[in-house]
């Protein structure tokens, strides 16, 4: 996703902050839906949908996505994301 501005892996707290600050200063949440959370181990997955616009482009994106957190010590240690990235993609690309 090399148009979109805040895909790639980040590992620091400060990575994790201009992750959230990039998609806040590049896309509107039009719905964010969590509908299933399951445990297991060290692991937590959230199931659900979620709806964007892309401020730059005006364009929508919408997507099923799967949240996949790794818990130590109470904390957020590890997430990653899993998205119709294609469709991120397109809702980025300047036509």
């Amino acid at each position: 996703m090399t148009n979109v501005p805040f895909s790639g892996k980040r590992s620091t707290r400060a990575g994790v902050g201009e992750f959230f600050a990039l998609i806040d200063a590049n896309e509107e949440s039009l719905r964010f839906e969590p509908n299933e959370s399951v445990a297991q181990g060290d692991k937590v997955v959230s199931l659900g949908f979620y709806q964007w616009r892309v401020k730059a482009t005006g364009r929508e994106f919408e997507s099923d996505f799967a949240h996949v957190f790794t818990i130590r010590d109470g904390k957020i240690v590890a997430f990653k994301e899993y998205m119709d990235t294609a469709a991120c993609t397109n809702a980025y690309a300047k036509q």
